[in-house]
């Protein structure tokens, strides 16, 4: 395997070795990364900036485990000592939400609600086969739209509550955003609470009925728990994905372990639901990455699909470029990429529209209205904004003025 020039010209300055060792950490067990890592670490490390970029990539836990696997004598002991702290750290952070998934499950069967689970535990398994490799902070639930007050419910129950307890439970319901966040009272687990897959200026839309039927088991921790059926799994990688801006290796590294552990994905099949789904340019993008950055395998027609597509080279240019040339930035990225993996101009006008003006849990939070007069929170949501940016430019215009002054006085 050929680790990609990750910066052009400039192979050999920081950020092109950076960015290569990150390409390196991220790709799959393979029998030449260990000659291509220690290729890298011939020469000087600024080990502080590394360990960083690869805890903001979520790269930590194969940093410590491929740098311990017969290259630890070129590391400082200070650095192998806190990788691993930090590795063990997520471990047991992982097994402690795996077992908390478990139980989840298990009281939600007990009490005839029906539930799956996504990514966090269950994507750690699928895609390698070990909790510790993979860092994650919560679990998803999704259940279906009449079990919403009977999922809370039963939250409560086993200790957990509610992120914003003020906002009425009805008045969350009509957020574009079908989720809710609940906290545990020790303070060790968090669970997202799903009753869509994507806020509602998406294209994307599951079929969460379907997905339901086509679920699958997986074993966990001494457990079973019900989970998305491959496809659907893989189809709302992509998107999460995307819409974040595909910000880190570490969403490049989920979705290449994923389709290696899915061997005989039917991808025609797959292109199709995608283009019933809304999620066919999501799909298109996140396959070139995956082959791009990390050389998964990937069938010529999905490839030459992606390569006939604008919208779909437009965002893998970005994404590349902030991935392999410019890895601390990306100002905007969380939004452009989306806009470009949307197709047609309705669906982005909707989509800017939808994400710029649509209320939240925070407005919600920010003032009281009667659910009868929701659709308020558009105009609440402006002036919130707009409050909060006058007052980060109040503080930076203090800012400058104390440093003026404080220059004057030096003087």
């Amino acid at each position: 395997m050929e680790y990609p020039n990750a910066n052009g010209a400039g192979a050999n300055s920081p950020k092109g070795r950076e960015a290569e060792f990150l390409l390196a950490l991220a790709s799959a067990s393979s029998a030449d990364r260990r000659e291509h890592l220690g290729r890298l670490l011939a020469e000087p490390s600024d080990w502080e900036r590394l360990m960083l970029l690869a805890g903001e990539h979520g790269l930590m836990p194969p940093m410590y485990r491929w740098l311990s696997d017969g290259l630890a004598e070129r590391v400082p002991s200070a650095v192998m000592r806190e990788l691993r702290m930090a590795f063990h750290a997520n471990a047991l952070r992982s097994t402690h939400l795996a077992r908390e998934l478990v139980r989840l499950a298990d009281l939600f069967a007990r009490r005839g609600v029906p539930v799956l689970t996504f990514k966090g535990p269950v994507l750690a398994m699928l895609a390698y086969g070990d909790l510790a490799m993979r860092a994650f902070s919560d679990i998803d639930l999704l259940v279906k739209q009449q079990d919403i007050g009977a999922a809370r419910e039963l939250l409560a129950s086993a200790g957990y509550a509610r992120e914003f307890p003020a906002i009425r439970p009805e008045l969350s319901e009509l957020l574009p955003l079908p989720e809710e966040t609940f906290r545990h009272e020790s303070g060790l687990a968090v669970v997202d609470l799903h009753w869509g897959m994507a806020p509602r200026y998406y294209p994307y839309a599951g079929d969460i009925a379907g997905m339901f039927e086509r679920s699958s088991q997986v074993e966990l921790e001494g457990g079973r728990v019900n989970a998305l059926g491959r496809d659907d799994h893989l189809l709302h990688l992509f998107f999460h994905a995307t819409k974040d801006g595909w910000q880190t290796l570490g969403a490049v590294r989920d979705v290449a372990g994923f389709i290696r552990y899915a061997e005989d994905l039917d991808w025609a099949a797959l292109m199709e639901r995608a283009s019933r789904g809304g999620s066919r340019r999501m799909l298109l993008v996140g396959a070139q990455l995956v082959h791009d950055l990390l050389e998964v395998p990937i069938p010529g027609f999905v490839l030459e699909a992606a390569l006939r597509d604008a919208g779909t080279q437009a965002a893998v240019r970005r994404v590349r470029h902030r991935l392999t040339k410019r890895p601390t930035e990306g100002f905007f990225q969380e939004w452009m990429v989306p806009m470009y993996a949307v197709d047609g101009l309705w669906p982005k006008l909707h989509y800017m529209l939808g994400r710029s003006l649509a209320p939240t849990f925070l407005d919600c939070a920010w003032v009281a209205i009667p659910r009868r007069l929701f659709p308020l929170y558009y105009g609440v949501r402006i002036l919130r904004i707009g409050a909060e940016g006058a007052r980060l430019a109040f503080r930076a215009a203090g800012n400058r003025f104390g440093a003026k002054r404080r220059s004057r006085d030096e003087d």
